[in-house]
């Protein structure tokens, strides 16, 4: 096959498939939420359902933690559903009798001198047919005072429906917490990578993936799911909850430090080492047996809202000194990150449990997110931008000259090239020179029309590329330059504007490429641009 039909075939071939695809997805979305398979039952599935009927009863107990034993008592009946009796519960030691005799045992094992709750467990207790009738007693023993009159509700039925329910309540916080430890993970691993290539010095990147991580585990292994599913690791999952929690702050202030470069960066690593004194300090009254970890929770809070606290008020300080401007990307990384953990914070004393709090990792997700996307325009953008007059540059115009796209009979291509500007330097040198190539972009920026790509081809070199156009609109608009440039200089300060410019037209050319007409274009504009030089034989 000849080597230039290959590109019309590409174009094609790629429409087909586009085509196809999109045809694909409407099907898949009309079998979604149209398409139903028809079942027929004459058994219902066991299910579970809600123990309704039991007494609840503290007795006291100087050999509790909490100085106190709840015990709830119930018959199971004929019609119970299922395989189990289960429930959940949260820092609680628990035994489970059936008419007296003991059948299940939750509580820290006596070799484990360190931990002292068992932290958020499922506990489950296999039924059989004969155990209909029989009294069920639970005795759930607090480990802390302020989870005496925490609700436990019991279920009698099928583990696995237990479970899908579970599962499908904390879809949203486990999709949430593996996005922060992925994300997290594949940033540290790129800063390492960087730091064996010697390409970056900096740990900043590095610091952003440790707290992602750290995020996503500290919500990650305080859901209900995961202590289903690891109920012989619940009470360690319990304590490594909160362990995160107090050290998640430390890797984000020092992450931060790098960013706020207009910041004195002193109170935040003073704040990192305050917070890590701290967190050895929590670690420390734990192995010791001082103080356990859950007891240590309104410190960690305390230390999560002072360091929102001075967060927040770097933002304001940022925000007073830029007038009330537009914020930095960092101020508002901060900002709603501080939003987060200030909601995280307020709903879990307000419903005195952590289920669901999911308000600080949703909102760094959401960075990362906007931070993914603002990169990725401006890496784009700077690839096509020219930093000095703001306007696209070569790379951009090259890449529409080779575009498939059909050349249609109302494009235009344009070329400018500023006149005299070697005269300008040699005469008030090149920063008037710059000044004068920055002047002409914006005349071309605020004349041409609406939609028209206008590009730095060169270094005093312009063109433009205008869509829908026809001569009479190409001779208007050369007019329209002519008269913005002699209003420009008509201020009297020079350096004086002059440029030559020349046009070409699909409907002039219609068999000729993009870069064909461009070249017409070019050769107009020399033309003009020779007599120009003949009438200023003294300007060269």
């Amino acid at each position: 096959m000849e080597m230039s039909k290959m590109p019309k075939l590409r174009v094609r071939a790629g429409i087909c498939y586009l085509i196809v695809a999109v045809l694909f997805t409407l099907f898949f979305v009309y079998m979604l939420a149209c398409a139903r398979t028809q079942v027929y039952r004459a058994r219902e599935d066991r299910g579970y359902e809600n123990v309704q009927h039991y007494t609840e009863s503290l007795q006291p107990d100087d050999q509790a933690p909490a100085g106190v034993n709840r015990v709830f008592r119930w018959t199971l009946e004929s019609h119970c559903r299922g395989d189990s009796i289960t429930f959940y519960v949260v820092h609680h030691y628990v035994k489970v009798y059936l008419d007296g005799e003991l059948v299940y045992s939750l509580q820290p094992s006596e070799s484990d001198r360190i931990g002292k709750t068992t932290s958020s467990n499922w506990v489950s207790v296999p039924i059989y047919p004969e155990d209909v009738g029989k009294e069920v007693t639970v005795v759930a023993t607090p480990v802390y005072k302020d989870v005496i009159n925490r609700q436990i509700d019991f279920y009698v039925g099928s583990r696995f429906d237990i479970f899908s329910d579970c599962l499908m309540q904390d879809v949203d916080v486990l999709v949430i917490s593996t996005i922060c430890i992925l994300v997290g993970l594949f940033i540290m691993s790129m800063q390492v990578y960087q730091l064996v290539k010697r390409d970056s010095p900096s740990l900043e990147m590095f610091y952003l993936g440790n707290f992602s991580v750290i995020l996503g585990i500290w919500r990650l292994t305080d859901t209900r799911v995961i202590a289903f599913l690891l109920p012989k690791y619940a009470m360690a999952m319990g304590y490594i909850t909160i362990g995160a929690l107090v050290l998640c702050a430390i890797p984000l202030l020092l992450f931060l430090k790098g960013q706020l470069a207009e910041f004195d960066g002193a109170p935040l690593l003073h704040a990192a080492m305050a917070l890590s004194g701290a967190a050895l300090a929590i670690l420390l009254l734990q192995v010791l047996g001082i103080a356990d970890f859950r007891e240590m929770l309104p410190v960690c809070h305390i230390m999560l809202a002072g360091t929102a606290a001075m967060l927040l008020a770097i933002v304001v300080v940022h925000w007073i000194q830029n007038g009330g401007h537009e914020a930095g990307r960092s101020t508002v990384l901060m900002m709603i990150l501080v939003v987060g953990a200030v909601m995280d914070i307020v709903s879990y004393y307000w419903r005195n449990t952590s289920d669901n709090v999911v308000f600080t990792a949703l909102a760094f997700v959401i960075d990362i997110i906007c931070l993914f996307t603002i990169n990725t325009y401006e890496t784009k953008n700077k690839a096509y931008t020219d930093p000095n007059t703001g306007l696209f540059n070569k790379n951009r115009w090259d890449e529409l000259m080779n575009s498939r796209l059909p050349v249609t009979g109302n494009l235009g291509v344009m070329m400018l090239d500023l006149n005299a500007l070697k005269y300008v330097n040699d005469t008030y040198g090149h920063d008037a020179g710059d000044r004068m190539i920055f002047d002409f972009a914006n005349i071309l920026r605020n004349t041409l029309p609406p939609g028209t790509v206008i590009c730095r081809w060169g270094g005093d070199e312009f063109t433009a590329m205008l869509m829908d156009s026809s001569a009479e609109a190409m001779q208007q608009y050369l007019g329209q330059l002519d008269q913005a440039v002699q209003h420009y200089n008509d201020s009297g300060k020079p350096p004086f504007i002059y440029f030559s410019a020349g046009y070409a037209l699909a409907s002039e050319f219609p068999e000729l490429s993009r870069e064909e007409l461009l070249s017409w274009a070019d050769e107009r504009m020399y033309q003009e641009k020779r007599q120009w030089y003949t009438k200023h034989r003294r300007i060269r």
